[in-house]
């Protein structure tokens, strides 16, 4: 009697998950232009939390028709294989904000529902099998995951696996029709355009490789000294295939353990000095919210503490954000004191009334010098 009622169980969750997945998949399908660059970022946090103690190196290259995907990670966990071909993720989350995407790793199937999957499972046996997330329907769907399952155990093997240039595991995804191309190729422009801020707020994160056709690119990060109590520059070279640097990116970071101010920087004859262009996103949950770029802050701010939205293109002012922001004000106001009349480049918008609070409350502690040499309040000033 209680075998029958445990394979009953084990029938009918297995059936719940795969309605699961289906209901994710159609989903997915149905805003694509919504979710068109999420499967780039699914992939780098799937990266992010699986990083040994030293960082992880990623890579994306498209090669004759794949994009492929590696990093050196840790090896999966028998829970890591379970969940990634039953449940869409090779995780579960709990209570890290940073995977608040709402689509997991599912999202990557936008590219193709067929996936090869390469890695070490448990530090001592490989791993080389298809996963397969094709069907018309939930029943067809569960008949697809059991046979990757099935490909997965006939794969196992007794010794670690060995990937080109030092990665520990590889999805490789076929990239179809020329509507899955410009996905691919919108989503790892977002990556090319965010590599430095992004390095910058992920220990985690020490290397960005992006390769189309043989063409390299690689982002590195490089700690560049600190600066103060709270403040330190981080430096991402951009070299390209033969290892020579191309462009550098510099940034500040101002951090209190749980809040991080950033910005970019740039060299004049009296050194460094902070600058800002337009289309930065402003907020960050270790990962770019895409749609902050017209946020009036001075600054990009990063916080796992933050709650993203849904689409993640801002945050929910609930009471987390709210503790947040006054932390920022703090560490813009004991480390960038030098850098006040920085404050006054400001594009205001309407309609954003607490980033505006959030801002008078860094101005009216400070004072700044006005063209003709007049001190003045920097909350009392004009902002463009």
């Amino acid at each position: 009697m209680s075998d029958n009622l445990d394979q009953a169980k084990q029938k009918v969750l297995e059936e719940n998950t795969a309605q699961a997945v289906f209901k994710s998949l159609k989903s997915l399908e149905n805003e694509r232009g919504r979710f068109r660059t999420r499967w780039a970022w699914e992939l780098l946090q799937n990266a992010r939390d699986s990083a040994k103690p030293e960082g992880v190196e990623v890579a994306f290259l498209i090669h004759r028709g794949q994009l492929i995907f590696r990093h050196t990670d840790k090896s999966f966990t028998k829970d890591n294989i379970v969940h990634l071909i039953y449940h869409g993720s090779s995780k579960v989350n709990e209570v890290d904000p940073v995977g608040h995407f709402g689509t997991g790793f599912i999202s990557t199937h936008l590219i193709s529902k067929v996936v090869q999957v390469r890695g070490s499972l448990d530090g001592a046996q490989s791993f080389d099998f298809t996963l397969d997330r094709r069907g018309e329907s939930p029943k067809e769907l569960h008949a697809s995951m059991e046979n990757s399952w099935a490909a997965f155990t006939q794969s196992l093997q007794p010794e670690r696996i060995t990937l080109a240039d030092g990665f520990s595991t590889e999805y490789i995804y076929e990239v179809g029709d020329g509507s899955i191309n410009e996905m691919v190729d919108a989503g790892l422009e977002e990556l090319r355009r965010n590599a430095g801020f992004m390095l910058a707020f992920n220990d985690a994160l020490r290397v960005l490789h992006l390769e189309f056709d043989g063409d390299r690119t690689v982002f590195q990060k490089i700690n560049a000294g600190d600066e103060g109590k709270h403040c330190s520059y981080t430096r991402v070279e951009e070299r390209d295939g033969e290892g020579n640097v191309v462009d550098v990116f510099e940034v500040a970071t101002a951090s209190d353990g749980e809040v991080t101010a950033a910005v970019p920087l740039k060299q004049d004859t009296n050194g460094r000095i902070l600058t800002m262009t337009g289309q930065i996103p402003r907020l960050y949950v270790a990962f770019p919210l895409l749609g902050t770029e017209e946020f009036t802050l001075p600054c990009v701010i990063n916080s796992t503490q933050f709650v993203p939205t849904e689409d993640r293109d801002g945050i929910s002012l609930g009471a987390m954000n709210r503790r947040t922001s006054p932390r920022t004000v703090n560490l813009l106001r004991k480390d960038w004191s030098r850098h006040r009349y920085y404050l006054c480049q400001l594009n205001l918008k309407d309609g954003v009334i607490a980033i505006d609070s959030w801002r008078l409350g860094v101005l009216r502690q400070q004072t700044g010098w006005t063209e003709t040499g007049t001190r003045v309040s920097l909350s009392r000033s004009s902002f463009r």
